[in-house]
């Protein structure tokens, strides 16, 4: 997902891993340096119990942009 700043985008990733997982942000992170190009790599990698759906069963990325901004805010 990207959100304006400054003018730019920033890509954050939404992340719900599954439920014993062992997966760190940098274990992600270092995925993505390895495969995508520096403009594709999410600057913020966000865990989340669940991921937000609609009714329909899509993902609510107005929720997600939502908790994006909750964070954005106590930094």
């Amino acid at each position: 997902m990207g959100r304006t700043t400054d003018g730019d985008e920033e890509i954050l990733a939404f992340v719900q891993p599954s439920p014993g997982s062992l997966l760190t942000e940098t274990d992600l992170a270092e995925y993505a340096a390895k495969h995508l190009a520096p403009y594709k790599r999410p600057s913020h990698i966000l865990f989340v119990a669940a991921m937000p759906m609609t009714p329909s069963g899509k993902i609510a990325k107005a929720d997600l942009a939502k908790i994006a901004d909750d964070l954005r805010q106590k930094v």
